[in-house]
């Protein structure tokens, strides 16, 4: 599926699941969601290590964004939840994947 906002497309995360598969390294941080790296630590270590490597686009960043929760490839620090690493590098120029979108008042009821 693909979802329409601010005039550009962003795609379902399914979408992402099936071109990409997560780095084989589970974090300390989130024992039990294979792939999650957190913001600071060895964690965010390793994720600059590639960041700043050879295939940056391996990096993606989990981000709480307007209307949403996205994740969006490369290194990104503002509105940062973690990041994920993949093993294959990004196959189009630009990619950003909606992992939830919030419904409209929903923030009230939080």
């Amino acid at each position: 599926m693909i979802h329409k906002i601010d005039s550009f497309k962003v795609h379902d995360i399914d979408v992402f699941d099936e071109k990409y598969t997560m780095f084989p390294k589970s974090s300390k941080n989130f024992p039990d969601e294979f792939g999650r790296f957190e913001t600071y630590g060895e964690d965010i270590e390793f994720v600059l290590s590639i960041a700043n490597g050879d295939k940056p686009s391996r990096v993606w960043t989990a981000m709480d964004g307007d209307g949403g929760f996205y994740l969006v490839n490369g290194y990104h620090l503002v509105n940062r939840c973690y990041y994920i690493i993949t093993n294959e590098e990004l196959l189009d120029d630009i990619e950003e994947y909606v992992m939830d979108i919030y419904d409209e008042g929903e923030d009230d009821e939080r």
